[in-house]
């Protein structure tokens, strides 16, 4: 079992995960990522360089359900 502190932020997520404003924002950052993934319009290596730091960022966001689910199954395994 989690710790109480522990399950209330992964709850906080779950909940998070299921509003309509995470829905919009899932669908704009999917929308923003595929304006940055082409390289013809790439300027020059610096421009290169912060459209991928901007694909991290925007993975990191769509990647985060994931993320959280994976810890918690980490977690509740290390607990059993």
């Amino acid at each position: 079992m989690l710790d109480k502190d522990l399950e209330q932020y992964y709850e906080s997520f779950a909940d998070l995960f299921v509003t309509p404003g995470w829905k919009q924002l899932v669908e704009l950052m999917k929308t923003t990522q595929e304006a940055i993934e082409s390289v013809r319009t790439v300027k020059d290596l610096r421009d290169l360089d912060y459209r991928q730091g901007q694909l991290a960022v925007i993975d990191t966001i769509l990647n985060l359900p994931l993320s959280i689910e994976l810890a918690v199954n980490s977690h509740q395994e290390v607990v059993e």
